[in-house]
């Protein structure tokens, strides 16, 4: 399979024939609805990777396709060189870290098919493998486990005037993380100014020596210092700025779910007494 290519595009239609096309042309998609979710998909990744690395993983479902998709079925699944079962799986395999995976698909008087799938954070990859003629038919990228046909969804419970319903469950750790990474990564910011402050003070004053030909091999030690102190500020600047766009992250995607969450209103009815509710997503 190709590159990983990530498509924006609000339009159903549009959306679904420009990641078609793209499939068809080899190259694995990955589709958001707006650049604002691309950007939370982003960050998102980077704040777990650092703060929940245990929850930072995927999961891949592997489907057969092809006409002889039928008679495929019972083929032996290898993923990373270990066996995971035989095809059709009963659920996806999860846990996977995101990157290249190796899947090798073999069953007697077939074509064993061994290439490459990419893992995506928070994602099924669903990969439809053709073994009659031991190739990857398809990559598709979707959000939760189920495979095929949606799970039934519970009945939506009633509505009862002057009672609100809940809003969905959010995180707490979500805002304490976030602003914890935006403090720390602004801390250590902080830090390597004030370091890169006193390595660039140290460089002024061995220059102003050097120009009055007054430097001693006692200076030598002055110089090692100007290096060591260079390199814990740049370390300082890149992992501020990594935990800081952590903490961001994990507080735009708070703020994400904030603005779906459910807005309840009670007012009264112009007919008197009653309770109307009233929501919004």
């Amino acid at each position: 399979m190709g590159a990983l290519i990530m498509v924006v595009e609000d339009e159903p239609n549009i959306g679904a024939l420009v990641r078609t096309y793209l499939q068809r042309e080899s190259y694995q998609v990955l589709w958001v609805r707006s650049g604002e979710d691309a950007l939370i998909e982003l960050l998102r990744g980077i704040a777990v990777e650092l703060l929940a690395p245990a929850r930072y993983t995927g999961r891949l479902a592997v489907l057969l396709a092809g006409e002889m998709a039928a008679e495929a079925q019972g083929a032996e699944l290898f993923v990373d060189g270990q066996r995971r079962g035989t095809l059709p799986l009963a659920e996806p395999i999860g846990g996977l870290s995101p990157g290249s995976h190796t899947l090798r698909v073999a069953k007697q008087d077939f074509r064993d098919a061994t290439l490459f799938v990419e893992v995506r954070f928070d994602r099924t990859t669903q990969a439809r493998i053709d073994l009659a003629r031991g190739a990857l038919a398809a990559v598709e990228f979707v959000r939760g486990q189920a495979v095929g046909a949606p799970p039934p969804q519970p009945a939506p419970q009633p509505v009862l005037a002057g009672t609100a319903p809940q809003a969905p469950q959010r995180e707490p750790w979500l805002k304490i993380a976030g602003w914890s990474g935006v403090g720390v990564g602004t801390v250590a910011f902080i830090a390597a100014i004030v370091i890169h402050a006193k390595a660039y003070g140290i460089a002024a004053d061995l220059n102003r020596r050097n120009s009055a030909n007054q430097l001693t091999l006692a200076d030598r030690a002055a110089y090692d210092q100007i290096d060591s102190e260079t390199r814990a500020a740049r370390i300082l600047y890149a992992t501020g700025t990594l935990i800081a766009a952590g903490g961001a992250g994990a507080l735009l995607y708070d703020r994400h779910l904030d603005e779906k969450s459910l807005r309840v209103e009670a007012a009264a009815l112009p007919s008197g007494g009653a309770v109307g509710v009233a929501g919004r997503f």
